[in-house]
């Protein structure tokens, strides 16, 4: 299911004409998009999370 550039303006046009409704995709895209990628790009090593703590743990280890 590839679509062109073409495809996307047009679906975002029609959104654009509700009210409000392509902020509101976008927003909860975003929020759930974003730290799905962040986490993407750190596993090969480990997430940002997981490494601060692990981090945070061996300090109050110590």
């Amino acid at each position: 299911m590839i679509s062109t550039c073409e495809e996307n303006e047009a679906s975002n046009d029609k959104l654009m004409s509700k009210d409000g409704t392509r902020t509101v995709l976008q927003m909860e895209e975003l929020t759930v998009f974003i730290p799905k990628l962040f986490i993407k790009n750190k596993n090969e090593k480990e997430t940002f999370l997981g490494a601060s703590f692990r981090h945070s743990q061996g300090e109050h280890n110590s």
